[in-house]
């Protein structure tokens, strides 16, 4: 639907307002975790899809979208930068929100003993209201550095100041 819309009003006065109102911005990263380096491709999106199948709940979704999978093995990723295969873990995380959040349940899948499309009937729990925050890219960061600090607290024992450990923007910009 959105994609007709889009392409209805190209050319028009109002060709951005689609993407200004319900345009958003994905950030797929690897994280090499066999050295530092790190990479990241932006992919813009107007609508969230989540895997319904096999999840309790859109929160429980929405963990499987940033869980991502770990690169190691044979399946190590080449990282350029060191010249050799390293571990790695490659995911999707949510990096601009828009103003209007779209969810898509994805609640049909494809069965190859039938080839045909199957409705995916479970049941899925959603809250009234949704903090997408942890789901951002900000906020698993921050996530990861709070991970860090509790594993390094008992090997280092200063009295440094405690950083703050709130979320860049207001909480309110998070919820939908």
């Amino acid at each position: 639907f959105m994609d007709k819309l889009e392409f209805a009003i190209k050319g028009t006065p109002q060709e951005k307002m689609i993407q200004e109102h319900f345009g958003g911005t994905y950030a797929n990263e690897l994280i090499c975790k066999g050295c530092p380096h790190y990479s990241e491709r932006s992919e813009p999106y107007l609508a969230v899809n989540l895997q319904v199948k096999n999840k309790k709940s859109i929160k429980d979704s929405l963990d499987a979208l940033i869980d991502g999978e770990m690169l190691d093995g044979d399946n190590s990723y080449y990282c350029e930068k060191c010249d050799k295969k390293v571990p790695t873990l490659k995911r999707t995380c949510i990096k601009r929100l828009p103003k209007h959040l779209i969810l898509v349940l994805k609640r049909f899948e494809f069965d190859y003993d039938y080839m045909q499309k199957m409705k995916v009937n479970d049941y899925c729990e959603f809250p009234e209201e949704l903090n997408m925050e942890p789901y951002t890219q900000e906020g698993l960061a921050r996530r990861e550095k709070e991970a860090k600090r509790e594993e390094n607290k008992d090997k280092d024992k200063t009295d440094e100041e405690e950083e703050t450990n709130e979320p860049k923007y207001n909480i309110d910009l998070y919820n939908y």
